[in-house]
């Protein structure tokens, strides 16, 4: 900005100025930005519908220049129609966990055990394998998901449900 304003006030283009500037901002700088956004506001009438964020020099994977805005409640709320309904996606707190602590690499690290310790793989060890995902999970990780979910209620049968469905999208070679 600082770079084209003199230019553009020396061929007298009229441009808006920017709210503010902000190097290597975050989140919660954009949302006081947001609050104090008053341009073409009346004083005392309120805020601005919103911002747009505008960084020159960055270019998307496509090489297209692309900015993003941050816009009120109210604003969404007013244009719902066209925005559409907001997305909201509760998730159980067991698939979180599993999400969070059942990674790929745990669960070819439980199977690795099995098949050296039994010498090879057959598919009647499936069920030993969903049984030490979940005996590992809740031996290695429940202090780390205790801390992570503030001493949860954990329903162990669901939690169980979303271990076995973890295994089968991670090693579904071994289900066929």
């Amino acid at each position: 900005y600082e770079t084209y304003k003199p230019l553009l006030e020396e061929y007298s283009i009229n441009y808006i100025a920017p709210l503010r500037i902000i190097k290597n901002g975050e989140y919660e700088d954009f949302v006081k930005c947001l609050n104090e956004n008053n341009f073409l506001i009346k004083d005392g009438n309120g805020e601005g519908e919103g911002i747009v964020i505008k960084r020159y020099d960055f270019y998307n994977k496509y090489g297209r220049q692309t900015w993003a805005k941050i816009v009120t409640a109210e604003f969404k709320d007013r244009h719902r129609k066209e925005m559409g309904a907001p997305v909201t996606e509760n998730k159980m707190l067991e698939e979180e966990i599993v999400e969070e602590f059942v990674t790929g690499s745990f669960v070819e690290k439980e199977y690795a055990k099995i098949v050296n310790e039994k010498g090879g793989w057959n598919t009647k060890l499936i069920p030993m394998l969903l049984s030490k995902v979940l005996y590992e999970l809740v031996n290695e990780e429940m202090w780390n998901i205790i801390k992570k979910f503030r001493n949860p209620k954990i329903d162990f049968k669901t939690l169980n449900t979303f271990v076995i469905c973890k295994v089968k999208s991670v090693m579904p070679q071994i289900f066929g």
